[in-house]
């Protein structure tokens, strides 16, 4: 998958969940299905991470509607992610799918898994991470949803935040619009971090 144009050894981290697949419109519709009260708050107006519910919104609703078996394994992929995923790799970046395994859901990392296998290729499903503190993986650039990314290290990758709605009021913080700029906005913290 290597040895493109770019002659880059660099390590590109990529998450999953509405970086690569649409999570959370699944969620919802999980949420509906096991609860047709539930108040969902429309994608658009989410306007912090974690927004999951509505007022009055039930835990023990939302926590079946993020255990549902298979939720993981039907996602949508986000437009133009498996592309420029593909496109990274040929250009000789070193691209690792990291993401985040919801705990109580027992199908949730092999679901994981088999959505890497269908939609970007067996060989992907070896570079794919499931860690629960991504500060402990090595690379030089994570492009994630979240605003902020905590866990028990001092990462080594600069983050560059995929924009969503929830996360449109972090400021002064690289970004990246859509997969279709990739270039303009991978390659320079790339080229930034380079000594």
């Amino acid at each position: 998958m290597a040895g493109g144009t770019f002659d880059r050894s660099a390590t590109v981290l990529v998450d999953m969940d509405e970086v690569l697949a649409y999570y959370l419109e699944a969620l919802d519709d999980a949420l509906v299905l096991n609860d047709p009260e539930y108040p969902l708050v429309p994608y658009g107006h989410r306007d912090r991470y974690n927004q999951l519910g509505g007022p009055g919104f039930n835990l023990d609703s939302l926590a079946a509607g993020m255990n549902t078996p298979g939720l993981f394994r039907h996602l949508r992929p986000v437009e133009g992610a498996v592309d420029a995923l593909h496109e990274m790799a040929n250009e000789g970046l070193n691209i690792l799918i990291v993401t985040t395994p919801t705990f109580e859901n027992r199908t949730c990392a092999q679901d994981k898994f088999e959505w890497v296998d269908e939609h970007l290729g067996r060989e992907w499903v070896q570079r794919t991470i499931i860690a629960y503190d991504k500060t402990a993986v090595s690379g030089a650039v994570l492009i994630d949803d979240k605003p902020e990314i905590t866990g028990s290290m001092a990462p080594s990758w600069q983050h560059l935040l995929f924009t969503r709605p929830y996360n449109a009021y972090v400021e002064g913080v690289p970004r990246m619009g859509s997969w279709e700029n990739w270039r303009q906005c991978v390659l320079p913290l790339l080229d930034a971090g380079r000594v």
